[in-house]
């Protein structure tokens, strides 16, 4: 059939072109033996469904950009640190004692960055280092101080993330829940990935009689 006729005349560019016609393969003969419509409404339905998830793609792009940028722009402040410290205060907080080694992991940072940013925390009284258990090794661990701005952290994250979520109903936000925790789960395969996803995460929030969507990386260990 020419291509004009149907949704792959629609396509503009060849990964278009691809996509269409790897869903054509899957869908196609599946909807024309069961509901017998034309082959161009078959096709033009392909197309439709390829374009509505697009856009739902675009939509989840654009409103994570807005809820990172809120929530990075509430928890730098309430730090008082820009970039990886917000998720360091947190970190530290839910694993005390851990290694240079073990926080640049969780916030993605190299081994000199991670050095850079317990400098700086720790000259604003922030964190101390402590001999770690091999007598070679740093264990951190939070100051007063430390987990004062903590709980500042927590709370701006908190009602930035609670902003981005007044336009739902409590039925839509329990549906989204649901979703959430669907995704959240698939995010990560092992420890060090949920480490990372979960580094500025509200543990009592999350970690309740349902339990965290990522335990099943502790398996992994």
């Amino acid at each position: 059939m020419d291509g004009a006729r149907t949704g792959l005349g629609k396509c503009h560019d060849r990964t278009e072109r691809v996509r269409f016609a790897n869903a054509h393969a899957q869908i196609g003969p599946f909807v024309r033996i069961r509901r017998g419509p034309p082959a161009r409404v078959c096709d033009s339905l392909i197309y439709t469904l390829l374009r509505i998830a697009d856009r739902t793609t675009n939509l989840l792009g654009a409103h994570s950009i807005a809820v990172v940028d809120a929530v990075r722009a509430a928890t730098e402040r309430a730090a008082g640190h820009l970039a990886a410290a917000p998720a360091a205060l947190v970190a530290i907080d839910a694993h005390p004692g851990q290694s240079l080694d073990a926080l640049r992991a969780s916030v993605g940072l190299t081994a000199s960055g991670v050095v850079r940013l317990v400098d700086r925390l720790a000259s604003d009284g922030q964190l101390e280092r402590r001999p770690g258990r091999d007598g070679r090794s740093v264990a951190l661990h939070l100051t007063r101080r430390g987990r004062a701005t903590l709980r500042r952290v927590q709370t701006a994250r908190s009602e930035a993330l609670e902003a981005a979520l007044t336009a739902l109903t409590d039925r839509e936000r329990a549906q989204l829940e649901r979703l959430l925790e669907k995704l959240v789960a698939d995010a990560a395969s092992d420890r060090p990935g949920a480490l990372r996803i979960c580094r500025l995460c509200d543990r009592d929030a999350c970690c309740g009689d349902r339990g965290c969507p990522l335990d099943h990386t502790t398996e992994s260990r």
